[in-house]
């Protein structure tokens, strides 16, 4: 008898040091896709990634004969959009579950780079009752991953709406259907331009982070099949475009940029319609038209110690999503953008070499798109034609807005370019 004691008591050991052994493990699983992008363009385009992600066709580039270098096709297959991630979950601290997720992609970090691992995604989450805090790198808040364009183009209706990923320490209180969020975000691969490139160092070195804040409200129906949701959320951030002057002496100025985005959404097992409007300053960082510029000055500054001037931009877009059954789904996009200048007189308005940032050319931009999805299993099949217009324009007044055959401006106009985009995509989910 003492000895089948003594062996269920051994037993019981043996399974309680498994049993804690498992509960201090974490739960790991791994996620992601393969995707094949099939890419024609009648246009050349501004795009980043061997044409995968594009933003909007070229304005004329005229030869010697007087023809349109830029008016002619593109081609490309692609597959450095399939991506891999590890999500893991467990043990819990301090009363809450945490989970942690590491997601990379074949994207790279700049054209250069085209086929190389980038990091996405790589952040840690403690969740509470109704608390939530976040460490590390995951969308911009201004993305709002509550409401953004279900497009199958993997631009994901830029420049018509915020794209990007940050570094971030955020906090999320959540009451009901309410949620509100505060973040303290800096710069990585979606970074700020400046008179040395786009860089992060132009946030890093005014030792401040940015910060944003947004409020969020979600309504279920009674039976759960549909959902109303809206929010807003707010950016502000103070960047310092150089640490000396051309002559050599150490600068200070600053230039502090805002922004705010507003959406809404109505979701139904058959269809949803999303709506979003964005309206910032310097949002190059976005993935959107604009940045900043350098101010006007009656008389050269002392040591040329420049002040600067944000470049606004006011964009909207209309998602719409409808589903014949489980494995039909088609589908409507439309955005515009338009690039609404200063609000203060820049120095040497006509001459580029006073921004930083881009598409200084372009008034206004938009972009219709239809696409139908196809579900067989893990698999998924989608075909999205894209027409999209650029409006470029040859002189702009002191605002740096841009001017068509004004009374100041007899000889300025604004031309479109058009470019029609026909993408097809297959897309095998694990």
């Amino acid at each position: 008898m003492r000895k089948t004691i003594k062996t269920f008591a051994l037993a019981s050991l043996i399974c309680l040091s498994f049993i804690a052994k498992a509960q201090n493990t974490p739960k790991v699983s791994l996620y992601g896709f393969v995707r094949t992008d099939l890419i024609f363009d009648t246009r050349q385009t501004v795009y980043v990634r061997e044409g995968n992600l594009n933003m909007f066709p070229t304005n004329e580039l005229l030869d010697e004969y007087g023809n349109d270098i830029n008016n002619s096709p593109m081609l490309n297959y692609s597959s450095i959009g399939s991506r891999m991630g590890i999500k893991a979950t467990g043990p819990d601290i301090l009363g809450a579950k945490v989970t942690g997720v590491l997601e990379s992609e074949f994207f790279g970090i700049s054209n250069a780079t085209v086929n190389t691992l980038r990091l996405r995604h790589a952040y840690m989450k403690m969740n509470w009752t109704n608390q939530e805090l976040l460490i590390g790198q995951t969308w911009h808040p201004l993305f709002t991953e509550e409401c953004f364009p279900t497009v199958i183009n993997f631009n994901t209706g830029i420049p018509f709406q915020p794209f990007n990923r940050s570094p971030q320490i955020r906090y999320t209180y959540t009451n009901n259907n309410f949620k509100l969020q505060l973040a303290t975000l800096t710069e990585r691969d979606f970074t700020t331009p400046g008179p040395a490139g786009a860089s992060f160092t132009y946030l890093s070195n005014n030792a401040i982070p940015e910060f944003t804040a947004g409020a969020h409200y979600k309504k279920p129906s009674a039976d759960s099949t549909k959902t109303f949701a809206t929010g807003v959320v707010g950016e502000y951030k103070i960047f310092r475009p150089r640490m000396t002057t051309n002559t050599n002496v150490i600068t200070t100025k600053k230039l502090s940029s805002a922004a705010a985005v507003l959406y809404a959404g109505y979701l139904t097992p058959k269809f949803d319609i999303k709506a979003k409007a964005t309206y910032g300053q310097n949002m190059f960082n976005h993935l959107m038209i604009g940045g900043y510029a350098i101010r006007h000055f009656d008389a050269m500054p002392i040591d040329e110690d420049w002040d600067y001037t944000n470049l606004e931009v006011a964009a909207a877009w209309l998602n719409f999503t409808y589903k014949f059954n489980s494995k039909l789904h088609t589908g409507l996009f439309a955005g515009y953008a338009q690039n609404m200048g200063s609000k203060n007189n820049i120095y040497d308005w006509n001459n580029l070499n006073s921004y930083y940032g881009r598409a200084f050319d372009i008034a206004y931009l938009y972009r219709f798109s239809a696409r139908i999805e196809y579900n067989v299993g893990k698999v998924q099949f989608g075909f999205e034609p894209e027409y999209s217009v650029a409006a470029y324009g040859n002189q702009r007044n002191s605002l740096g807005v841009l001017q068509n055959n004004t009374e100041n401006y007899p000889t300025s106009k604004i031309k479109e370019k058009d470019n029609i985009r026909l993408l097809g995509a297959v897309t095998y989910t694990f």
